[in-house]
């Protein structure tokens, strides 16, 4: 339930199943190797306080989702806070999450609350809450898709700066549901970006 050093976790081990929270400390680092499946159990958050690196690839993806037992039902989410370094999400595909414990700042499948997250080729599709949500943060996304079943943002950013690249954002027939929504965001980026989908009122 603490990660406290470097731990790296692969893929000859996997699956992995999570039966509660987990926090990596500030002196803490997980690294998840190419084709790691790590099975949540229901309403369990992950913590990043120190720094969280997934490597997967192309042909070997790294997947978190619901315990198959327990499908139809959500997980929470990925909190990072105040994280002294930066975490790197490459290749993962994110399923079944909602949100963190903190509706103020941990209210999607990945928040970022004072934290520098870059993730790239990155799914984050069929969750019950917003995709991801950043605040006071250094935020990077590239060549990833994102879709939601709920009323929010794709992607919300405030505070901060943020990169978005490259994205397909998919939405859906639920009222004033936004791809991209920045607030007060310095120098930010939307390029090369495609929407559909989009059909609630407002």
């Amino acid at each position: 339930t603490v990660i406290d050093s470097e731990l790296t976790i692969a893929a000859d081990c996997s699956h992995y199943m999570v039966h509660d929270d987990v926090y990596i400390s500030k002196t803490g680092r997980l690294n998840i190797m190419p084709g790691v499946e790590i099975w949540m159990a229901e309403g369990a958050n992950l913590f990043v306080e120190g720094s969280l690196n997934a490597f997967g690839t192309e042909d070997s993806l790294i997947s978190i989702r619901i315990h198959p037992d327990l499908d139809g039902k959500s997980w929470g989410g990925i909190v990072f806070q105040n994280t002294p370094e930066a975490s790197s999400l490459t290749y993962v595909s994110i399923e079944d999450a909602s949100s963190g414990p903190d509706h103020r700042h941990s209210n999607a499948a990945i928040s970022a609350f004072n934290a520098d997250l870059e993730m790239d080729n990155l799914v984050i599709e069929d969750v019950f809450s917003n995709p991801v949500i950043s605040k006071y943060s250094n935020l990077r996304i590239s060549n990833s898709k994102f879709h939601s079943k709920v009323t929010g943002d794709l992607v919300n950013a405030k505070y901060g700066s943020a990169e978005i690249v490259t994205c397909e954002f998919n939405g859906n027939a639920q009222p004033d549901t936004d791809g991209v929504d920045y607030d007060e965001i310095i120098n930010g980026v939307i390029s090369n970006c495609t929407f559909s989908g989009f059909y609630g009122p407002n």
